[in-house]
């Protein structure tokens, strides 16, 4: 899952390790002028842990981050609201 003003599943819970590779390398190449929101992106991949077809099947968010710290600013509170 990638995740800026709103969030994207890039690729759904798999026990398929090649898979899961290759959608961290793709989340790791993807940009957005976007400011993060980081609860947004909590509530999308604790949202996408009820997901999974065996409940008793252990899960597990990888979180990568840019290390850029979102600070707030006229821009992200336009974007918020719906003024650009």
């Amino acid at each position: 899952m990638v995740y800026a003003a709103s969030a994207r599943v890039v690729q759904e819970a798999t026990t398929d390790g090649p898979l899961a590779v290759a959608a961290i390398e793709k989340a790791s190449s993807m940009e957005s002028e976007e400011a993060a929101f980081f609860n947004e992106g909590i509530f999308k991949a604790a949202e996408q842990l009820t997901k999974g077809k065996d409940p008793s099947s252990r899960r597990v968010i990888i979180w990568l981050t840019d290390n850029v710290p979102n600070i707030p600013s006229e821009d992200a509170i336009h974007c918020v609201i719906g003024r650009a």
